[in-house]
Parts: C-alpha cells; structure tokens; sequence
C-alpha cells in the first residue's frame, strides 16, 4: 500500500495543505503504507511559487521522499 501527496509548484496554497494531507493520511492510513511527497507541473518555471529546497525540507520533516515531475514535459516520470 501507498499514498502519493501531490502539489502544484505554481500554487502556494497547494503545497500549504500537504500538512493537512498528511495528517489526515497519518490518522486514517495504515503506518507501513508507503508515503510519498511529489511537486507537479516543474515545466512552468517562471511560474514556480514553491521551492525544490522548501518541500524537500517537509518531506523531510515528515520523513517521506521527495520528486518532482511534469506530466506535459515527461519530467520525472
């Protein structure tokens, strides 16, 4: 089993709810089920409102992995 938290990179608001989101996912899912943290949409730089270094230090905080991708430019995929 696993969870994938996914966020937009141009959306602040996005990523502020990832602690949301995990924390519900803590409360509900079972603890071995694998967590994962991915940024989307890392194609739209000029865009970009969220950090590779700040979501790297949540995934961190909450001890999951960290990519980033882009679905349009198959980055990361």
């Amino acid at each position: 089993d696993g969870v994938i938290i996914s966020f937009d990179v141009t959306d602040r608001a996005s990523f502020l709810s990832v602690r949301n989101w995990v924390e519900s996912i803590n409360a509900h899912a079972a603890s071995t089920a694998a967590r994962v943290l991915v940024g989307n949409k890392i194609d739209l730089t000029e865009d970009r409102q969220v950090s590779k270094e700040e979501a790297e230090e949540l995934a961190k905080q909450y001890g999951i992995n960290f990519h980033e991708t882009s679905a349009k430019a198959n980055i990361g995929l």
